[in-house]
């Protein structure tokens, strides 16, 4: 009897010894050079004795295979090599998934017995790929993570690409499936009516168009040079559309009369896009067994997480490259439409399984958050070639594209009544996770990104419809306004910030956003933005001031926060009295001195924001005369701006630093910058409270991250060159704020030495940023003030006239002036508009390799659960940080009893 065995009491198992063994276990990948590919019974261990995702997680961890790498790289590269072989023998082999008898699918299939039965030789081949599926998406990452040594190959290159002389077992049969796989194709998927134009290309895709006969020669000769990752990438996509592992027999494939069935049928997998009808039969086997086969798929995308932000654009990902680009066309529309429908069909019933389960959709909603992972990932890929998103943008069917949208609705609708965020973060035992519903608007919006930006027919049909336009603000206002002070969430708002800049660069839907009754149906939660009138305008102006005011996090975003206020300002109707006071509020910060000082590109905004002002006076005056108001009120502020210097400005922060340090007295008479105490000020009850929305943090909820998202690690930003700087002080929710910030930034003088008439010039805001009187003068040129003074001059003297005479001893003061302003017209006195330019987000290389980096970290965080599998290898492409959730009583008292109980264990004699 073995020492263990006397030790336990029982002989050791199987899986004992195979963890253990020199000779024959895990340990003899690394103790012994070269393991011949031809020892079966070494190898066929890694196929048959794991039973569970965790047996293979648990013994089959990092660090052993970052050992095998170390001391025998070989025998990494012969391990895959037999699995991938091993899989491609069992595609095509009868007792893989044999044909069934005739049985009943729909609801009732989902209770059916989803364990594998082996078959009359004691084998189980469903179980056999699902280990060697395992096995790899354990082993990739090392391999992406492992640098090459001096001259020699990369491990990656030698595992996954490099070519072997290989005879194509499937030569004949491929050739069949694809003349089949096409005519399959063209009867359930239909893009165009009786338009051809789907069967041709895109001028970048003519070197992947098949020859005449429908068949890629690619896979019609006997003998060729393959790649295992070629082969492997291949056998997996076949393997998700495999009758009887992932999907149900379909009756055509039953009702043929062969004999050999083909068992690759590149069928949709739901109703939606292409396919009117879910697959009959579908069994919750079939989904579990599609997850493990997509989760080894994502693995081998995910090179890009590998690699540096600065060589994403030199270092192709060949497993990438070769989906997105040269799948057969069958395969390919199957798989687009699979996991569109996947994702549509998500939340578009109130549960696919019962809610009284145990554990709900739990399938369901894997199935989905992998299919939009993988979609992001492959929409996403930046070669010209890409069939996916060549085919995405193909899209046309009015039914198609409300289909989408309406999935895409449900699944923000129910995050927006279930959570605080679209990836509100929460505790778990050491780690933490986003809940599911949460991952998938995280997951989502690339998606949507894609589509608004690919696909025309798409975008016009979301703009055009004022419900489904004012739905979209919606949820991208929720997105920003739930997440905008998580620090781990951050690329989340980012990417909803510049889709809402993009979006209202539709007139289309500009225009909605003031129409009666607009307001109502974005629906945002009270807790988020308080209501300040009855139009989407409001409250767009609302969410924007709310986002601006958020703190040092939105800094780099101010840019196309105030683009969108300019592109919607021509359109504008009607705002608000409180709407009108926020934008009073951001001229008089935006204006200030210490925020024009504080960064380089920070004029930029004041710009932009003076270009929104310009807009309603051109373009919607007779419509605004609360807004016109506010400008006319504003006046010594314009004034103050025409004279800006730059001397006189960093001693106007010098004093405003030492009233902050000296009497309260002093801080308030800098309140309000822009006041004119010769006119009458907006109503109290007008929305001029100070500070943000009413956005209420409740107790309790954890504010750990648990990732330093890629969106804040790669500082890389799709906007130009001044907003790449723009890591700004933020907008303060208080000028006492603002006193503060400048007391903390400028060097100190004392009450008793005099301020020097010519201040040295030092920096002034957080980033560093020293201003010059060259760049004033640059930016102070440029201010477009041009149309404000012009309607100031005609506007500002009759109403000091008519304050003077009327108004000062009237109780309603501010009806007298706005009844005043709506009597009066600019006809004539503004210079000629000029044809509007809506800004649309400008994509750029730097905006790439965010949008990359955002989707991988994504990836990454919801890979953590269940088996972890990126969290111990090492990403290049952002970094990663753990936080431990902060100690409660109940984990106080659980670490006390547990330090007890150690301290007891060991007293006990012969322990430690």
């Amino acid at each position: 009897m073995s020492l263990l065995a006397w030790a336990t009491g029982s002989e050791p198992t199987p899986k004992t010894v195979f963890q253990t063994s020199v000779d024959t276990g895990i340990p003899r990948l690394y103790s012994e050079r070269h393991v011949p590919v031809a020892d079966h019974r070494y190898w066929v261990q890694y196929t048959t004795l794991f039973e569970t995702e965790a047996d293979v997680a648990n013994m089959l961890t990092v660090d052993v295979f970052r050992k095998v790498a170390s001391e025998a790289p070989e025998n990494l590269v012969n391990l895959v090599e037999v699995l991938v072989m091993h899989m491609e023998s069992l595609v095509d082999d009868p007792q893989f998934a044999p044909v069934p008898p005739r049985t009943r699918g729909g609801f009732s299939a989902l209770f059916a017995p989803t364990n594998v039965s082996p078959l009359r030789d004691g084998r189980n081949r469903a179980l056999e790929v699902l280990n060697c599926c395992r096995i790899i998406s354990r082993v990739v990452p090392v391999i992406y993570e492992t640098l090459p040594q001096g001259d020699e190959p990369s491990l990656e290159q030698q595992v996954l690409w490099t070519p072997r002389s290989r005879v194509n077992p499937k030569t004949e049969e491929r050739k069949e499936r694809t003349e089949k796989g096409e005519k399959s194709m063209d009867d359930q998927f239909t893009l165009t009516d009786g338009d051809e134009s789907i069967l041709s290309v895109s001028p970048g895709v003519q070197a992947l168009a098949l020859p005449d006969d429908g068949v890629d020669d690619r896979s019609i000769r006997s003998d060729v040079q393959v790649t295992v990752g070629h082969s492997l990438l291949d056998t997996l996509v076949e393997l998700l559309f495999h009758s009887g592992f992932t999907m149900p027999w379909t009756e055509e494939q039953l009702n043929t009369g062969a004999t050999d069935i083909s068992r690759v049928h590149f069928t949709i997998w739901e109703s939606g896009i292409g396919c009117p009808v879910d697959l009959e039969g579908t069994l919750r086997e079939h989904v579990l067994h599609r997850i493990e086969v997509l989760r080894c798929l994502l693995v081998l995308l995910a090179k890009p997480m590998y690699v540096p932000a600065a060589e994403q654009y030199t270092n192709t990902s060949v497993a990438l490259e070769h989906v997105a680009c040269e799948l057969e066309r069958p395969a390919v529309l199957a798989f687009l439409c699979s996991m569109l429908n996947t994702l549509a069909n998500y939340r578009q019933a109130d549960g696919w399984l019962p809610e009284s389960l145990v554990g709900g959709d739990v399938e369901r909603d894997a199935q989905a958050s992998m299919c939009a992972q993988i979609l992001s990932v492959l929409l996403t890929c930046s070669s010209e070639n890409n069939l996916f998103s060549f085919y995405l943008a193909k899209l046309y069917r009015a039914s198609d594209l409300a289909f989408l949208a309406d999935g895409f609705g449900k699944i923000f609708a129910s995050c927006i009544s279930r959570s605080r965020g679209a990836f509100q973060i929460s505790a778990a035992g050491a780690r933490t996770f986003a809940l599911p519903v949460e991952e998938h608007v995280s997951e989502i919006l690339p998606i949507l990104w894609v589509l608004l930006r690919e696909n025309m027919q798409f975008r016009k049909f979301v703009v055009e419809n004022r419900q489904q336009s004012l739905r979209l603000v919606s949820w991208l206002l929720f997105v920003a306004l739930s997440n905008k002070t998580e620090h781990a969430a951050q690329g989340q708002v980012r990417l909803a910030v510049l889709l809402l800049q993009d979006i209202t660069s539709e007139r289309e839907l500009c225009v909605h956003l003031s129409t009666s009754g607009s307001g109502a149906v974005l629906g945002l939660p009270a807790r988020l933005l308080r209501t300040q009138g009855p139009l989407a305008a409001d409250v767009l102006i609302e969410g924007v001031y709310s986002l601006l005011a958020s703190g040092e996090y939105l800094a780099g975003l101010h840019v196309p926060l105030m683009t969108t206020l300019s592109n919607t300002a021509p359109f504008w109707r009607n705002i608000s009295v409180a709407s009108a006071a926020r934008l009073e509020q951001l001229l008089a910060r935006c204006a200030s001195p210490s925020y024009l000082l504080a960064d380089e590109g920070n004029p930029r905004v004041l710009c932009i924001l003076l270009d929104t002002f310009n807009n309603v006076l051109q373009h919607q005056y007779a419509a605004n005369a609360q807004l016109v108001y506010i400008i006319v009120r504003s006046h010594k502020l314009f004034d103050k701006l025409r004279k800006f210097d730059l001397d006189e400005a960093v001693a106007e922060l010098q004093r405003v630093r030492a009233g902050s340090s000296g009497s309260s007295e002093n801080i308030t008479t800098n309140k309000k910058l822009a006041s004119d105490a010769e006119l009458p000020s907006i109503p109290a009850d007008a929305g001029s409270a100070e500070g943000q929305s009413n956005a209420e943090e409740e107790p309790g909820t954890p504010r750990a991250a648990d990732a330093d998202s890629s969106a804040d690690t790669v500082r890389a930003d799709p906007l130009t060159d001044a907003a790449e700087k723009a890591e700004a002080q933020p907008l303060d929710t208080d000028e006492a704020d603002v006193a503060d910030n400048v007391a903390a930034e400028v060097p100190e003088h004392t009450s008793e030495k005099p301020l020097p008439s010519k201040p040295d010039i030092q920096p002034i805001g957080r980033s560093g940023f020293i201003p010059t009187h060259e760049w004033v003068t640059a930016w102070h040129a440029s201010l477009p003030l041009a149309v404000i003074d012009a309607a100031l001059s005609e506007l500002l003297p009759p109403i000091e006239h008519f304050c003077d005479e009327a108004a000062a001893n009237n109780a309603n003061a501010d009806e007298c002036v706005l009844a005043f302003l709506r009597e009066q017209t600019l006809v004539g006195v503004l210079p000629p508009p000029q044809p509007l330019n809506l800004v649309h987000v400008a994509w750029n290389e730097h905006g790439e390799v965010w949008l990359q980096s955002y989707i991988w970290g994504i990836v990454y965080l919801v890979g953590m659960r269940p088996f972890d599998t990126w969290t111990e290898t090492h990403t290049r492409f952002f970094d990663v940080h753990f936080e431990e959730p902060p100690q409660t009583a109940a984990s106080l008292m659980m670490q006390s009893v547990s330090t007890i109980a150690d301290a007891v264990w060991k007293l006990v004699p012969g322990t430690t």
